[in-house]
């Protein structure tokens, strides 16, 4: 096994993903009691998944499920802002 060397920017970096793990469940919990709160939602978990990209990429080496994070989380901002600008992908 490959000794990782741990130093404080590793730290931060798990840090903020925890943060913004915390931001994504807590703004679910907003969401399921009011559901107007379902664009911060989606910031949040877009967040999340550039910070778990970010995270894989520099700490983890997992060059694959870099890929599958960042596409998730374009893929989530462009549902949002056409959610917020008023077009439906779901219903006619």
């Amino acid at each position: 096994m490959k000794n990782k060397k741990i130093d404080e920017t590793n730290i931060l970096l798990v840090n903020l993903q925890i943060i913004s793990t915390l931001a994504s469940f807590v703004a679910l919990i907003m969401y399921l009691f009011q559901r107007k709160m379902f664009p911060i939602l989606c910031i949040c978990l877009s967040l999340n998944l550039f910070v778990l990209a970010f995270n894989n990429y520099k700490i983890f080496k997992k060059k694959n499920y870099t890929m599958v994070y960042i596409i998730a989380g374009i893929v989530l901002i462009i549902y949002t802002i056409l959610q917020m600008m008023g077009v439906s992908l779901w219903t006619k």
